[in-house]
Formats: structure tokens, C-alpha cells, sequence
């Protein structure tokens, strides 16, 4: 999706001669924050991707700096809420 969103790129596998990865040991779960605290994301995967990607391109194509644009991100985020 990120390669979709920024609108070109390609994927490239590392070497895979003992490099640390760390994906295999993340495990990333929520249910704690959702049954706890009663807690929702308020954004979806595709939604975070896509909003990243949004503000790479914007800093890389000096759109602003990087701090209004992710000043303007949050304005957004919260106004969404």
C-alpha cells in the first residue's frame, strides 16, 4: 500500500545472511487498550499508512516543513474525532 499511496517504488528483500529483523518479533495486539481502557483506533491500517505516506511526500517535495505539516496532520486528525 505505502508504494500504492507514494505512487511508485518497488520492494527490495534485504540479505538475509543473519541480519536482524524485527518483524518477527513484534506482536502487536490492542485487546488490552479495547477491553481496559474501552479504546478504539481511531484511524484503520490503510487510513495510518496513507497518512504517512501523505506527509513523507509533502516533506519531500517541501509541500512545508515538517513541522506544519504534521501540525496541520494533527489539526486535521483531532477535527476527524
Amino acid at each position: 500500500k505505502a508504494i500504492e499511496y507514494w505512487g511508485s517504488g518497488s520492494i527490495v528483500k534485504a540479505n538475509s545472511k543473519g541480519e536482524f529483523h524485527e518483524a518477527g518479533l513484534l506482536l502487536l495486539d490492542n485487546t488490552k487498550a479495547r477491553t481496559s481502557l474501552k479504546w478504539s483506533p481511531a484511524m484503520n491500517s490503510l487510513e495510518a499508512v496513507k497518512t504517512t505516506i501523505d506527509w513523507y511526500k509533502k516533506v519531500h517535495t517541501k509541500t512545508g516543513t515538517p513541522k506544519e505539516i504534521t501540525s496541520k496532520q494533527i489539526t486535521t486528525y483531532m477535527q476527524s474525532l
